[in-house]
């Protein structure tokens, strides 16, 4: 058959089946919604406390202190993250903690509870900056649940820092240039690993757009998968009902005849009548008469011979010039099919496949 009408076959095959393919297409669509939804409430039943303290910790304004560390030969201390992890140690936040009389413990704890750990994209709601171009280190506190309460933890470190006994500072010595203020004093534009309220963005409850796409996704998503589905379980029939249940071959001679239109009755005439042959063989597994009698009327096929099977000429003297197999939708067995196609080829003339539908 050609490509032409295997894309006729396929689309056939789509529209009967339409139906069921809209049905498992809306039922996964459900399904996809349902479990976003349920995913979604699960993590916000997991996450929730821990999403509502940093949001209320994430929209307060920042304290920040500037400060430069040189190094006992003279030249200047470049590693600013250390600063932040050593800060964010439990003992050096419980020191803090006692000093201010502020808890604020729970920042971290809620950081790692959303999986937001410190890494170099991400420093977290205590993060020390360098500035590449004047090695200043800038130390910012978005840990409290106020301004005031980040401005007094501001201040402890800085007084931490002035005592200078850092187990990692050895001799190097630090010089404050910005007391503790309540300032952004870094561009957030640029520096992207800082806390933010942006940042539990991730972690919001899915709006209806959300579900919407995921609606969407999973109407295509299961459109396709049922599509498949169907396909191959027509595949496993053993009736022939579209012509990809038995041939994907182009080279065939191959017509789809519709007996319910009239005008497809003059196309299988003709293709029937070309070229002109004395010994023609239908070879058709059903009755051929509701079919044939509205080709064969006003029609003159002489040396026509229609059976049900080709080794029925095994009886007969008289060898086929042309085969033509007539498959009927729903009646026609895939095995009978390939069996009469084997047997075909081995007479060495024409065959042509005539399918109705």
């Amino acid at each position: 058959m050609s490509l032409l009408t295997i894309i006729r076959e396929l689309w056939r095959f789509v529209k009967d089946y339409i139906l069921r393919i809209i049905l498992g297409a809306v039922l996964v669509a459900i399904l996809a919604m349902g479990g976003r939804y349920f995913l979604s409430t699960l993590t916000e039943e997991e996450t929730q406390v821990a999403y509502e303290y940093l949001t209320e910790v994430y929209n307060q304004t920042p304290a920040s202190l500037e400060m430069i560390v040189t190094m006992e030969d003279g030249s200047i201390y470049t590693n600013s993250h250390i600063f932040d992890e050593y800060f964010s140690n439990p003992t050096i936040i419980k020191q803090v903690e006692e000093k201010t009389g502020i808890e604020f413990s729970q920042w971290r704890e809620a950081e790692k509870e959303l999986g937001l750990y410190k890494t170099g994209g991400f420093r977290g709601g205590l993060a020390s900056i360098r500035d590449s171009s004047s090695n200043i280190f800038t130390i910012r506190f978005l840990v409290g649940r106020s301004a005031e309460e980040n401005l007094a933890i501001a201040q402890a470190y800085a007084d931490i820092l002035r005592e200078g006994e850092l187990a990692f500072l050895g001799n190097n010595s630090i010089s404050i240039i910005t007391e503790p203020t309540l300032d952004e004093l870094l561009p957030l534009e640029i520096y992207k690993s800082l806390a933010t309220s942006e940042t539990l963005n991730p972690f919001k409850s899915p709006g209806a757009p959300s579900y919407v796409i995921y609606g969407v996704a999973g109407f295509i998503v299961g459109g396709i998968l049922t599509l498949i589905l169907i396909f191959l379980f027509r595949l496993a029939k053993k009736k022939i009902t579209y012509g990809f249940d038995y041939a994907w071959s182009v080279d065939n001679y191959h017509l789809l005849y519709d007996h319910q239109k009239e005008n497809h009755a003059n196309a299988l005439r003709e293709f029937l009548r070309v070229p002109v042959m004395e010994n023609r063989v239908i070879v058709s597994q059903t009755n051929t008469e509701a079919v044939m009698q509205p080709v064969l009327v006003d029609a003159d096929f002489e040396g026509l011979l229609i059976v049900s099977a080709l080794q029925e000429l095994s009886e007969i003297t008289v060898k086929p010039e042309e085969i033509v197999l007539l498959i009927h939708s729903n009646h026609t067995d895939k095995v009978w099919y390939q069996e009469q196609a084997i047997l075909a080829e081995l007479y060495h003339v024409p065959v042509k496949i005539i399918h109705v539908i």
